[in-house]
């Protein structure tokens, strides 16, 4: 993701039928490249634009800041964006 905005604190996913159990941000800390769970919160769903994983960020980003999210999850029955795939 890159940011297009100043002060980023926080950012918004659509969770609609996954479970999230992490979050975590690739960070810059001194000269090395960490990756680090961050806080999350599931939003309440909304059956017009699905539900929303808000992210908050360690510290407020500057615009063109990249950063590298990982979501950790599972799909649940209402899942309905990766139907297609068949369950291993």
């Amino acid at each position: 993701m890159l940011t297009v905005v100043d002060d980023l604190d926080h950012f918004y996913l659509d969770v609609k039928g996954i479970d999230v159990k992490s979050v975590e941000l690739l960070l810059l800390l001194g000269s090395e490249e960490m990756w680090t769970e961050v806080e999350f919160k599931i939003e309440e769903p909304n059956p017009d634009i699905g539900q929303a994983l808000l992210v908050v960020m360690p510290e407020p980003l500057i615009k063109k800041s990249k950063v590298n999210i990982r979501v950790h999850y599972s799909t649940n029955q209402n899942s309905t964006a990766i139907n297609w795939l068949t369950a291993d």
